[in-house]
């Protein structure tokens, strides 16, 4: 049989004493501590319907239904059930027994709480398979109802037994059960750090069996992602069957307590999951595209006015095509007039400045335009005469000039013209 299907063996074909570890004095001891627990967080009282899965030979079941609690215990294993029947005679307690796999339980939906202990969880071959359990678990749930899911804390295993192999120490531990039995325990990381597979070797007397397990390991976080999609909302996450504070590199138990989400919260859920995977995606590429086309037709209007502007001027100086830069022109709305000081009373000159907020040309009286070594406020001009004055530079009609004040990155300031 395949490693991956271990615990048909262990638990359906095989006769393994595992179930005599229950007697051992450690888990007589473990078992008092975790009962008040359970009674405290799962709320339980007389009369409660509680449903444990993988319920094994009854070590909390048997006390709490002894309680008044109304039990049902869920297992695969036909010896562990025989074995439970059996106490639960002898105790003189009603309990509930009912043969099944955890990932295809099918229950009315009745019982008050539920709970699976003591890493009986993670024994499938694939995270698919533990939410089905997960799922089969909310399904046996009134709507509310709470599930205690405790394991071992796979944070703490992998660490540690990467630095055992890291540092080539031994991992191999022998005890005895209570029965005279020595277990040999053999631990390795297996599937790249996630799961755990367990070598365990059976001696008693001349007799000896083999066994290989292999549990999937998880930490809070990642159990806890497994339970909401499966349906749970979790309540608190503890590191033992206790209060004791769950931190990933030390606890060695991991134990969520979880409460049936009601489908009207699902249901909102999945419409922002929906929203999320879907219709956030497709509002954002729709702002994307609005600001693009936004973009591309500002560009497209840039285009078209120097378009014009250049079809107009290609080949040409602007002292060639006067029409357009006067009044009623594509460009200009005024033509300003400004005074050649030492001249001309007035001048024709065209010539355009910054703009005001007003949006009429600032001529800065009393600021000529560039002539001899004086500086105005002007932009660009153009002389429509070719008798103005010269400085060693001949200013002819037709000539037109730009002056551009530029800073650099270095803060330098230059002029050009």
């Amino acid at each position: 049989m395949s490693e991956r299907h271990w615990w048909r063996r262990a638990f359906i074909k095989g006769d393994y004493p595992l179930a005599s570890l229950v007697d051992s004095v450690g888990f007589k001891q473990r078992t008092r501590v975790e009962l008040p627990f359970l009674k405290r967080v799962l709320g339980l009282r007389p009369g409660l319907r509680l449903l444990d899965i993988c319920c094994g030979v009854g070590r909390h079941a048997l006390p709490l239904a002894k309680a008044g609690v109304d039990v049902t215990g869920l297992d695969v294993s036909p010896l562990y059930l025989a074995e439970a029947r059996r106490r639960a005679k002898k105790a003189g307690v009603r309990l509930r027994l009912v043969r099944g796999d955890m990932r295809r339980a099918n229950f009315d939906g009745g019982f008050d709480v539920a709970m699976n202990l003591w890493t009986s969880f993670g024994y499938f071959s694939t995270a698919a398979e533990d939410l089905a359990a997960l799922k089969a678990a909310r399904a046996a749930l009134k709507p509310g109802g709470r599930f205690l899911l405790e394991t071992i804390n796979g944070g703490r295993i992998a660490r540690v037994l990467a630095l055992q192999e890291r540092l080539g120490l031994d991992t191999e531990r022998w005890t005895e059960m209570p029965d005279g039995t020595l277990v040999l325990e053999d631990p390795s990381l297996v599937d790249g750090g996630r799961a755990i597979r367990t070598r365990w070797i059976f001696i008693k007397g001349a007799s000896r069996r083999d066994l290989v397990t292999r549990i999937r390991l998880y930490t809070a976080r990642s159990l806890s992602a497994l339970a909401r999609r499966a349906g749970f909302t979790v309540v608190r996450v503890t590191g033992e069957m206790s209060y004791a504070p769950y931190k990933e590199p030390s606890s060695r138990r991991l134990c969520l307590l979880l409460r049936r989400t009601l489908i009207e919260l699902m249901i909102v859920v999945a419409i922002i999951g929906i929203l999320a995977a879907v219709a956030i995606p497709k509002f954002s590429e729709l702002i994307r595209k609005s600001n693009e086309g936004s973009n591309r037709g500002n560009l497209g209007a840039i285009r078209s006015a120097l378009g014009i502007y250049y079809g107009d001027m290609e080949g040409n100086w602007p002292a060639d095509n006067l029409a357009s830069l006067t009044v009623g022109g594509k460009y200009m709305t005024a033509i300003p007039k400004h005074r050649s000081v030492g001249y001309h009373a007035t001048s024709n000159a065209v010539c355009a400045s910054l703009y005001t907020s007003g949006g009429s040309c600032a001529i800065g009286l009393g600021s000529p335009p560039m002539y001899d070594g004086q500086v105005s406020n002007t932009v660009w001009v153009y002389w429509d005469r070719d008798d103005l004055p010269m400085s060693g530079t001949p200013r002819y009609k037709g000539d037109f000039w730009i002056g551009c004040v530029h800073t650099d990155t270095k803060g330098s300031v230059w002029t050009s013209y």
